[in-house]
């Protein structure tokens, strides 16, 4: 049988809309509730961020507590090499890259050339 999955984006949306201010608390609030709705994933932040990164190791941590139930927490980034390496040094195992809009042409070659560079990031164990 077929699933719906729902992944809410109010904590990213909520950062770029005007006049509609979120505290990391609050953000950290809606994470529990969308998990407690059975919310399937909440795109919850910009991991590359250095002032985001606190927030997503505290939501990381609370999430393989149980605290956000079977909520998945996936970080969006750009996809360039720099904010992916940050957001996996951050904790986050759930991604969604953005490609840049020219990259989405019929000439596939240089969105290949772009995700080749991702191959050589490492994991971040020292």
């Amino acid at each position: 049988m077929s699933e719906i999955h729902f992944i809410d984006v109010t904590n990213r949306d909520t950062v770029q809309a005007s006049r509609i201010k979120l505290s990391k608390l609050q953000k950290t609030m809606v994470n529990i509730y969308l998990g407690e709705m059975g919310i399937y994933q909440s795109e919850f932040a910009f991991p590359y961020v250095k002032h985001e990164q606190n927030y997503v190791r505290a939501n990381l941590e609370l999430e393989e507590m149980g605290a956000m139930r079977s909520l998945i927490l996936e970080g969006w980034c750009r996809a360039v090499v720099s904010d992916v390496a940050e957001a996996i040094t951050a904790g986050v195992k759930h991604l969604n890259p953005h490609f840049p809009y020219q990259m989405l042409s019929a000439d596939r070659v240089p969105m290949v050339q772009y995700l080749q560079k991702g191959s050589e990031l490492e994991e971040p164990n020292g």
